[in-house]
């Protein structure tokens, strides 16, 4: 019997109603590092899963990066940092897109975080490292993890 995320779930049972974005997890070194390589392999064996890890990975470079709900409404998995001025600037990005061939836009959109008060707007850096920043405003965070680095959100 297959178990389904409800990420997957919902995206069966509601094809035209749900969206996948691409992340940061979707980065081949990100998620080799943190176990999907070696999920593929454990559970299809070594050349079905190295191969099935590898057709996955190319996938993930078609995902889109953000979506616009209602020309009012932006969806991205990290943030908008100091190189997106405009929608264009993400529609106009070439796929296949990977983190070697990115811009400064898809660590933008990839890694940034939320700043954790509300009342903060505008740009900070990032805790995460030199270079991210973390951003404030008016914006609404979904976080589905469970147990995400030993902690429930």
């Amino acid at each position: 019997m297959k178990i389904f995320s409800i990420k997957e779930f919902l995206k069966i049972e509601y094809p035209h109603n749900i969206h996948l974005i691409r992340g940061n997890h979707e980065a081949t070194d990100i998620n080799a590092l943190f176990g999907f390589h070696t999920d593929c392999i454990e559970r299809m064996g070594e050349q079905d899963g190295i191969w099935a890890w590898n057709r996955i990975n190319r996938l993930f470079n078609w995902l889109p990066l953000a979506a616009l709900m209602e020309k009012k409404v932006i969806c991205m998995h990290g943030g908008i940092g100091h190189s997106i001025n405009h929608v264009e600037q993400i529609e106009n990005l070439q796929r296949p897109i990977t983190m070697e061939t990115g811009t400064i836009v898809l660590m933008d959109l990839l890694w940034y975080d939320p700043t954790e008060n509300d009342s903060v707007e505008g740009l900070r850096p990032n805790a995460r490292g030199p270079g991210l920043v973390a951003f404030g405003g008016h914006l609404i965070t979904l976080f589905f993890a469970t147990n995400y680095c030993g902690e429930d959100p």
